[in-house]
Parts: structure tokens; C-alpha cells; sequence
């Protein structure tokens, strides 16, 4: 099918200021902004005579990036202490939403705070019973376990465990880099991957194949677009879509394989990239160097040894971008940091602000390619993060044993599957056992011990809400049986190497960066609440493409962010 893609010349970007009408798609109220200060403050401003000064040149390339990890309040302090910072030059000539959540419990679809889910919101625009993802490691009661398709119902992971060695840093023993979403899928392990009945038997479910609705890059990619992604795992080729063909640079160097992979960590035998904060750099800077290949208009992996499929310069990609790690590496180390911060207002420790400043100095560096080869001024950048991280306030972390946890659950009603991080998800062999199941959390002593589970909230499906936010698990073979959401601060893991998690619905969890970038913008600073998965359909209007060609978009009624409006549809 061929998507009406209108022409890059009309795609022309207004403040929402200058206008009194605001795009319906965005809201039905006017949103809150507040006037930027200083220099983005003294360009001209629109008036009711004449607007060019509100009109940006053509948007042809979106450059999203995630800082995984990153808080509203780590924007804001960043770019108050550091106004000559790359994130503050883009602040400049910017939209800050300060109000920018993740997820919410407010009656609408949503989903958990983790990468797997966080990334489907930034590229699908729906939430995880939209979407059918609800963590990387989660469970589907209409899968198999197996090539037999004997026994339905099976954990589903999506994660460095599915490839064919974890160790390795392109997820296979010697495999040379690659842009080729098809190239990856081989190094996936289908002995590792859910099954499911088809035709000609039963057949491994790959991670594109999990999906349940389309992708960005699927509607880029089929208006004639050019499309590619970096990311942390393998089995995140599921952003390629349910076609597998929404993506044509995909690369995604294994975060969890040693760290002696690459060249400049110092790291020892038995290190992954995850183990100190400066490992997590060298990680970064690999991938940031795809990124300034594909801005020169060459392949992500054009220049690496052993990479045999980097032939031609295909141009410079329609959606491209990436997910920064160290940050979120650098919050949660409890051990050589120590990292996350200092104080409850967001203070960062020492190794968090190196950990955010070297993450600004690789933006500034794609930045400056982008100015260097004239592409700047048809470049939107969009940063935000998949997840935050909680707590920010050390004192309230509380560890706890998530798999005594489950075991709590699983002697009221059997469990599945389950996954624990500062959120607890359980699915069950029964789904008519979840009110006991929810009991037994409720009834357990609060005694501070580590089988204290410091429930604040357990949802099930009887409780107000349940099916609108997560689904019907008796519709719905993925939707959990009992979504449980401790108290602040309680993480579900008793590793001493970390101050935090992520997964949840606190606030910590939830409300994260997001600013939306271009030169012709002045500085403004939304306030009105804003869902990550609104960055999808933005995305897709700033290239003059229709946002409702995402079928999440449709179903949920996704809207574009508010304070940006095309002139032309």
C-alpha cells in the first residue's frame, strides 16, 4: 500500500503561539507555556500581519534520541548549571515539555517504565494492550515454549538471553558487524525465542513478529522513506514492525557482552558494559559514531573491521537515532561511584554529572555533523528517555527479595510468570486467582524484612480501571493478572551494586526529559501533561506524513504534542 506522503516543501512547523487555533489532533485545550529568556527570546515574534517569522524550513530528518534514564529534573538542572551545553543550545531553540510522563494510572492505557515497553510508546504511539509489549521479559498464554507447540503458555523473552551468545558484541560467536535487520535475525536463537502454531507447524516468534501494530519507520519506510535505529539489544529489531521491513540500518551492539570487546575500557575478564559507568561510555561512543556515519550519509556500520555489507552511501535516513546508557548506568551504581544523587531535589553525584555531561558532548557531536553538512535547518531532534529511575532519593530505597515475593503470590495462586523490578507484573495459571493472589501480597507482615513486599498499590481485574489501563487478561493472553506498585523507593532486588530501578509507576519512574528541537524555534516550556508515546505521530506530522497511519495512534487517539501545529495537512 502506498501512504500519501505530502511534500517535505509544505511541511512547514508553527509555535502554537502563533496562532489562536490550536491543531485539533494536538488537544482540545490550550496548553501552558512559558516564553523562553535571553537571545532565543529576542528574535522576532509572530504577529497577526505577518507570520514568517513563525515559519521553520522543511522538516526532513527526525533525530530521536533516549537518554535512558533521564528525569525532567536532570534536564532542568543540567541546563541551569551548564547554559553553554549542547542540551541547552538545543533548549534554546526548543519546546520543553515539563510535564512529560512515561505512563500514568489514570483510567487510559499505559504501560511499565522499562526500555522494551518505553521504546514501543516513542515509535508506535500506543501503550502495552495496544501494543502487545509489556516488558522484555514478560509471558503469553497462547505462545509455546518450544518447537513441539505441545503446552501453550510461555515466558517471552526479548533480551540479551535471545541471542546466541550474549557475550559477543554483535550477539554471535565472531560475527562481524551489521546494518541488516535480516543479518540480526540469524543470531537470535530460535531454541530461545516463544513458538506459536502456523500453517506449516509451529515456528519461532521473533521480536518484529510480537508486535501487534505498526511502527514509524514501517509508515516511513512505505511512503519511500529511509529509516535506521541503534539500540541495546538484538532483539530490539522488534522497532523494524510486524512487516520486518520497517527498518534499513539497524544496529544494536550487545550492552551485556563483555566490555572487552571494545578497545579503550580497561575492562577485566568477566566485565560487561553495564559494570562501570566508563565502560557504558566506550558503549555510547560506538554507537555514536553510527550515528555520524548515517548523518554523512553512509552505513552505521561503514569503517568497523569485518563489516562486509557497508557498500554505497544510501543518504542520510527520514527517522534515525539512538538510546544513550551511561546515565542510567550511572544512577543506579551503588558500588564504584558511588552514582545517583546526592539529594532529593535531583542533586547529582559526581559520576552522574560526568555521566550526563559526556552524554551532552556525544549530542553536541552529532549536532555539529548535522551543522557541518547543511542538514541542521531540515533536522527536528526530539530527546527524551524510555524510563526514568527511582528513587532519586536515597534514603527511601528499600531492597526486597522479588522472587520471595512471587513465592508470596504463587502460594495463593499459581503463578506463570513474573517479572520484578520497582514493579511487580504476575501472570497466572489461573487468571480466576488473582483476588487471592492480591490477598496474600496484602496480608504479608510490613516488617521491613526482605519478604516485605511494601506494597502501596495491587491491581487485578476487579479493581476500578483494571481493563482500561492494562487490558482483560481473560481477553487477552498477555495482559498480567496482577500489576503490584510498591512503595517509593522499594526496589525488588537485593544486589548491593545499585541505588535504583525502574519499571514502575512512581514519579520517579515516569516523569522524564522531553525536548523537541529546531532552529527556526524560540524557547518554550509546556507545562500541560504530556505521554512519551505522543512523540510517535509528532514524529510522523513534522515529515508530512498522516500520524493516523499508526494503528496505535488510531486506537488509542494518540494526539501530537501540543505547541507545534503543521500549517499544512
Amino acid at each position: 500500500m502506498s501512504i500519501p506522503h505530502v511534500s517535505s516543501a509544505l511541511s512547514l512547523w508553527l509555535l502554537i503561539s502563533c496562532s489562536p487555533n490550536i491543531d485539533p489532533a494536538s488537544s482540545t485545550d490550550e496548553p501552558t507555556a512559558r516564553p523562553g529568556t535571553g537571545a532565543a527570546a529576542d528574535r522576532d515574534r509572530c504577529d497577526d500581519r505577518d507570520d514568517d517569522g513563525c515559519r521553520a524550513p522543511r522538516v526532513e530528518h527526525v533525530l530521536l534520541i533516549s537518554i535512558d534514564g533521564m528525569h525532567q529534573v536532570d534536564l532542568a538542572r543540567f541546563i541551569a548549571s551548564n547554559p553553554h551545553s549542547h542540551l541547552a543550545g538545543l533548549a534554546a531553540t526548543g519546546i520543553e515539555y515539563a510535564n512529560a510522563w512515561v505512563n500514568r494510572l489514570d483510567g487510559t492505557p499505559t504501560n511499565p517504565s522499562d526500555s522494551f515497553p518505553g521504546l514501543l510508546a516513542l515509535t508506535t504511539g500506543g501503550s502495552s494492550p495496544t501494543t502487545g509489549g509489556w516488558y522484555d521479559v514478560s509471558y503469553a498464554r497462547d505462545l509455546y515454549p518450544d518447537a513441539t507447540c505441545s503446552a501453550p503458555g510461555t515466558a517471552v523473552a526479548y533480551d540479551e538471553s535471545a541471542e546466541l551468545d550474549h557475550s559477543a558484541l554483535f550477539g554471535a560467536p565472531g560475527a562481524a558487524p551489521t546494518h541488516d535487520p535480516r543479518v540480526v535475525r540469524t543470531r537470535l536463537d530460535p531454541t530461545h525465542l516463544p513458538h506459536r502454531k502456523t500453517a506449516s507447524g509451529c515456528s519461532p516468534v521473533f521480536p518484529h513478529e510480537f508486535l501487534r501494530v505498526n511502527t514509524i519507520f514501517e509508515v516511513a519506510h512505505a511512503a519511500g522513506l529511509r529509516t535506521a535505529w541503534s539500540d541495546k539489544h538484538l532483539a530490539y529489531e522488534l522497532v523494524t514492525g510486524p512487516s520486518g521491513r520497517g527498518l534499513d540500518d539497524f544496529f544494536a551492539p550487545e550492552i551485556n557482552s563483555a566490555a572487552t570487546n571494545l578497545p579503550g575500557t580497561g575492562a577485566a575478564a568477566g566485565d560487561d558494559f553495564t559494570t562501570k559507568v566508563g565502560f557504558t561510555e566506550v558503549y555510547d561512543d560506538f554507537k555514536v559514531q553510527a550515528i555520524l556515519n548515517q548523518i554523512d550519509g553512509r552505513w552505521s556500520d561503514d569503517g568497523l573491521a569485518g563489516a562486509t555489507d557497508a557498500v554505497g552511501r544510501p543518504g542520510v535516513p527520514a527517522i534515525f537515532g539512538m538510546n544513550f546508557q551511561a546515565v542510567s548506568v550511572a544512577q543506579k551504581d551503588a558500588k564504584f561511584g558511588p552514582g545517583g544523587y546526592l539529594a532529593a531535589d535531583g542533586t547529582p553525584s559526581a559520576e552522574l554529572a560526568e555521566a550526563l555531561a559526556h552524554t551532552d558532548a556525544s549530542i553536541g557531536k552529532m549536532v555539529d555533523r548535522l551543522r557541518s553538512a547543511s542538514l541542521l535547518a531540515s533536522t527536528l531532534v526530539v530527546i527524551t528517555a524510555k524510563h526514568g529511575q527511582s528513587p532519586i532519593d536515597r534514603t527511601r530505597m528499600a531492597r526486597r527479595d522479588g522472587d520471595a515475593i512471587a513465592g508470596i503470590v504463587d502460594a495463593a495462586a499459581p503463578v506463570a510468570g513474573h517479572i520484578e523490578d520497582d514493579v511487580a507484573l504476575y501472570w497466572l495459571h489461573d487468571s480466576r486467582q488473582a483476588a487471592a493472589g492480591a490477598a496474600a501480597l496484602a496480608a504479608t507482615p510490613a516488617d521491613g524484612s526482605t519478604h516485605d513486599p511494601s506494597i502501596d498499590r495491587v491491581f487485578t481485574p476487579a479493581s476500578p480501571g483494571f481493563t482500561a489501563m492494562f487490558g482483560d487478561p481473560a481477553i487477552d493472553p498477555r495482559t498480567p493478572d496482577i500489576v503490584a506498585q510498591p512503595r517509593h523507593g522499594t526496589i525488588y532486588s537485593l544486589s548491593t551494586k545499585k541505588f535504583a530501578e525502574h519499571g514502575g509507576f512512581a514519579e520517579d519512574d515516569a516523569h522524564i526529559a522531553l525536548l523537541v528541537s529546531h532552529p527556526a524555534l524560540r524557547h518554550e516550556t509546556v507545562d500541560r501533561l504530556v505521554r512519551t508515546k505522543q512523540v510517535a505521530p509528532t514524529i510522523l506530522r513534522a515529515l508530512g506524513l498522516d500520524p493516523a497511519e499508526l494503528q496505535a495512534v488510531r486506537r488509542e487517539g494518540t494526539p501530537v504534542l501540543p505547541g507545534l501545529r503543521r500549517e499544512h495537512d
